[in-house]
């Protein structure tokens, strides 16, 4: 680490690769967001759904998962996330939605999207962390947008 407290490699004469990921667990590719990502490093989803650092004083159910390559703001990198699974979904919100950590709200058979589609499962803001079953990856615009929507393990 630099005096500034930020990354500038992980470990020392050693590289943080990893050799093998968990069965089961998606590696996904992120925008990286301010400050940059090193490889091996945890992270989170920001508001924005481009990924920056997860610091220690974060809580647990922040963790999306770990970098597997580095990356400068604005590239692309690959998380080997917490999720087993991805589908899409609508958020349940009043309005625009963030991506964020999200619960399970329903089944909506009432709203459509705008594909023409009726029937979907519904996700919202947490009230509780454990009510944390999913990231919301893709900020929307309006209630009832879609989003791919990350299950966690």
């Amino acid at each position: 680490m630099t005096g500034s407290g930020t990354f500038t490699q992980l470990g020392l004469n050693t590289r943080g690769k990893f050799l093998q990921q968990e069965e089961g667990k998606i590696a996904l590719e992120f925008v990286t967001g301010t400050g940059g990502i090193k490889a091996g490093q945890p992270v989170k989803i920001a508001t924005d759904g481009t990924i920056v650092a997860w610091a220690k004083t974060d809580l647990q159910h922040k963790l999306l998962g770990f970098a597997y390559t580095d990356g400068a703001v604005g590239d692309y990198v690959t998380v080997i996330t917490r999720g087993f699974a991805i589908q899409w979904g609508i958020t349940s919100f009043n309005g625009a939605t963030n991506a964020q950590e999200a619960t399970f709200n329903g089944y909506d058979s009432t709203h459509d999207p705008g594909d023409g589609i009726l029937g979907w499962n519904t996700w919202g803001a947490m009230t509780d962390v454990t009510d944390m079953v999913a990231w919301i990856l893709d900020p929307t615009t309006a209630q009832y947008g879609y989003s791919r929507i990350l299950l966690k393990d």
